[in-house]
């Protein structure tokens, strides 16, 4: 009724959303950027599952991992300047 208004009307803040995405079946913090995006959303739509209407997503990726050597074909790159 109209006397427990408060207990419905709980704010989702920050460390709520954080908790939240730390309790995934994930490494913490292995999403980077994105969870801090999605906890920004969760607090901007004031609910723990948020959804988004029309969305975009860009994927940069790049093979920075161990390069052959020049003679076997390779550039011989490394992850080290």
């Amino acid at each position: 009724p109209i006397q427990n208004w408060h207990t419905s009307c709980r704010m989702v803040d920050a460390a709520a959303a954080a908790a939240h995405m730390a309790g995934k079946a994930k490494p913490a913090n292995s999403l980077g950027t994105l969870e801090k995006w999605s906890a920004k959303l969760c607090v901007l739509q004031n609910t723990l599952s948020p959804t988004i209407d029309k969305g975009a997503l860009i994927v940069f990726v790049g093979d920075h991992g161990v390069a052959l050597p020049k003679e076997q074909g390779g550039e011989a790159c490394s992850a080290f300047p």
